[in-house]
């Protein structure tokens, strides 16, 4: 498994500025976990530990 964290962008930055209290707005909160999907799924084709 690898880990749920990763560095934030200037975007993300932003879109986490757009929350309330620094926390992510819950539309960024879908995309960040839907863009991690994404690279999960590519990663198992592509490398193999």
């Amino acid at each position: 498994m690898e880990p749920k964290t990763r560095r934030e962008t200037k975007k993300d930055q932003k879109e986490k500025a757009d929350g309330k209290d620094g926390k992510y707005t819950q539309k960024h909160i879908r995309l960040a976990e839907n863009r991690r999907l994404e690279q999960v799924l590519q990663g198992k084709k592509s490398k193999k530990p």
